[in-house]
């Protein structure tokens, strides 16, 4: 599966991003690599958790693990 995001926006442009998943072992990888891209972009960690859907409630006080 190859997944392409093109995100035009007036305010913010970004290039076509590409994700070839044919050679992916690690289904997790995936995930892994979209969170470090988001991380990369400047969105927090609250952001981050909802897009994964993570439960805030669930998480040890202090961290960010489950």
């Amino acid at each position: 599966m190859i997944i392409t995001i093109n995100r035009t926006n007036e305010e913010r442009q970004t290039a076509i991003v590409t994700i070839d998943t044919k050679s992916c072992n690690y289904p997790y990888a995936i995930r892994e690599a979209l969170e470090l891209a988001l991380k990369l972009d400047g969105y927090s960690n609250y952001t981050i958790d909802e897009v994964f859907e993570r439960n805030q409630d669930c998480k040890k006080e202090g961290t960010n693990e489950p």
